[in-house]
């Protein structure tokens, strides 16, 4: 009975130790969170749950006319057409019947020619003057702007440049920012919906991305919640994070769209033949669709890597960077589909760490030494595998990188404590059984060499 009794508060303080050592791991957890340890390593379990659930179709209420290498060719170009060109596409797109034509190409100053050095704008030409008569002409008629740059986070490149385009292209509501938001990796995986940089009367505050979505939807506002982290579009609300950004629902890679035909060449809007402008009116390519105007050849460097980056296989050799005027395209078929990913809450991060590591410490308990070691990797490779289901179903970011790290941490410090107490108790059982009978220091030799404790003596 006493035997009994005492192996219960052994099995106890047993116990007691690992919820310590639960405990201190689970702070540990989610301090380094805070200090955004684990991302790189999320995001790349993000990227691939994108793979593993594949190419989803865009939607086609907007299309893109890519600024192509046919175009650069055919124009006996090396860089962005003249704007007396955007005036005639601006023109033929809505003779094609576009509802609106988005630019996501930057108009930060003047093309005339200027003795004033100091002057960032430069002098209106001609072309110049013709591209804001257009503007005003066709008010649906959206360019780019950027963000403006705060001190704090400027760097020597981007302090003195221009974010804005200048007084003859400014009309309300006609200007909205393209500015990209890149993870620690340089991979874009969110989108920022608003800024309140601008007056918000200006009408300028929407990103380029949701402007061509209200332009869609036939919505004049958009606003975000910044208490329950939504936004709200039409009849859309969208889910974002802590930090109001919207994670993009990638519908396909780079390689796929262009194979599909997703880009319409921006030279061939220009033709006015019937092989060129005719046949796209012909097959209503524009007809009451919301256009997206912008660089698609290598040379532009306007493009980035996204969860796509290695096309739809797992694993490839091969890259596909993404031009910008597609990302835009993935933000708004996203809202237009409403496929909106439901980001993790903080108290569900918190809720998952403290069950694994739970899970983690129990089966440590129930299971000693290295088949504790397997039972909590064999843990981790379900709940990784597991955590594809509800992104494909419910399009539902649960964390994997920080839950699995508590289970791996609390394996290790588990078998570390269960080899303290084992060598303990070795020790206490040494000493009880030897200290009556033979000197202290023998004890003590035995105490640190238990081998020497060999039936028969030695030769």
């Amino acid at each position: 009975m006493a035997r009994k009794k005492k192996s219960a508060q052994r099995d106890l303080k047993t116990l007691v130790v690992y919820g310590i050592v639960c405990s201190g791991v689970i702070i540990v957890v989610l301090a380094l969170n805070l200090f955004s340890v684990f991302d790189n390593l999320e995001h790349a379990t993000q990227d691939v749950r994108f793979r593993i659930r594949g190419v989803e179709p865009h939607n086609d209420d907007t299309v893109i006319v890519g600024i192509d290498p046919q175009t650069l060719d055919m124009l006996m170009l090396i860089d962005m057409p003249p704007r007396d060109y955007h005036v005639k596409l601006i023109e033929n797109l809505y003779k094609a019947g576009a509802k609106a034509v988005l630019f996501d190409v930057l108009f930060l100053n003047y093309t005339g020619e200027t003795d004033d050095v100091r002057s960032l704008e430069g002098t209106p030409s001609q072309n110049d003057i013709l591209l804001a008569e257009t503007l005003a002409k066709y008010p649906n008629t959206v360019i780019a702007r950027k963000v403006k740059v705060e001190m704090r986070k400027a760097t020597q490149q981007t302090v003195g440049e221009s974010t804005t385009p200048p007084d003859l292209f400014r009309y309300p509501s006609q200007m909205a920012f393209v500015n990209m938001y890149q993870d620690g990796d340089s991979f874009i995986r969110r989108a920022k919906l608003m800024s309140n940089d601008m007056p918000p009367e200006s009408g300028w505050n929407y990103s380029y991305s949701l402007k061509a979505a209200m332009f869609a939807l036939d919505a004049d506002t958009a606003w975000v919640d910044t208490k329950k982290h939504i936004a709200h579009v039409g009849d859309r609300i969208i889910p974002l994070t802590d930090e109001d950004f919207m994670i993009i629902n990638y519908a396909m890679d780079e390689e796929t769209f262009q194979k599909s035909g997703g880009y319409i060449s921006y030279e061939q809007v220009l033709d006015d033949s019937e092989w060129g402008l005719g046949i796209l009116i012909e097959k209503e390519r524009f007809k009451d669709k919301v256009v997206l105007v912008g660089a698609a050849w290598p040379e532009s460097h306007d493009d980035f890597p996204t969860p796509f980056y290695k096309g739809t296989r797992l694993f490839s050799p091969d890259e596909f960077p993404m031009y910008g005027v597609h990302v835009h395209k993935n933000i708004v078929t996203t809202i237009l589909e409403e496929r909106f990913i439901t980001p993790t809450k903080t108290w569900q991060f918190i809720l998952l760490v403290v069950f694994m590591a739970l899970l983690s410490t129990v089966i440590n308990y129930r299971f000693r030494g290295f088949l504790g070691l397997f039972m909590s990797v064999l843990v981790i490779g379900v709940y990784s595998a597991a955590s594809v289901y509800p992104f494909i179903r419910y399009r539902w970011l649960m964390p994997v990188v920080a839950p699995a790290f508590a289970t791996v941490l609390i394996n290790y410090m588990c078998l570390v404590t269960y080899n303290f107490l084992t060598e303990r108790k070795q020790k206490a059982m040494i000493r009880g059984a030897f200290a009556q009978y033979v000197p202290p220091a023998v004890v003590s030799e035995l105490i640190k060499n238990p081998d020497m404790l060999t039936l028969g003596g030695e030769e």
